[in-house]
This record gives C-alpha cells, structure tokens and sequence, in this order.
C-alpha cells in the first residue's frame, strides 16, 4: 500500500504505508531506489493512511483485534 510522491510527469516516488518510509526513484528510468523520510507535506496524510491499514488488518484476527483495542499496536513483518 503506497501514496505517490508527485503526479504524472512531476512523479518522483512512492511514500510505502507499512515501513512507513519513503522511496523515491532516481537514475536511468528510476533503477536506483532511494529509501528516505516522509516528506513534511504528505506526512498526515500516510499517518492516516497507515492507521486505516492496520486497523483492517487487525479486523482480520480476534488476538490482533484485542491487542490493538488494549493499546498494543500489532509489528508488522515484511
């Protein structure tokens, strides 16, 4: 799950909502992948996206769904 870092011909990366980094592609047809920090404009925005990503992931699993009400929030492997 991702949110583009500029649109169209200004598209200059993705922001990933789980790692909740973000990845920008650089070089020769975007080969070299560069993880960063969320830029400032976006961050808002892939927080709320990444709460609303968890949450339908912990709907999935009653232990995950008690974990996440009791504060817990679940680790995500990759």
């Amino acid at each position: 799950m991702q949110i583009p870092i500029g649109l169209e011909e200004k598209h200059e990366g993705a922001v990933d909502l789980l790692k909740m980094k973000s990845y920008y592609f650089e070089g020769e047809m975007g080969s070299k992948v560069i993880e960063k920090e969320i830029p400032e404009n976006l961050k808002a925005d892939a927080e709320k996206y990444h709460n609303e990503l968890i949450e339908k992931i912990v709907e999935q699993d009653d232990t995950l769904m008690t974990e996440y009400l009791d504060g817990k929030v679940p680790s995500l492997m990759f």
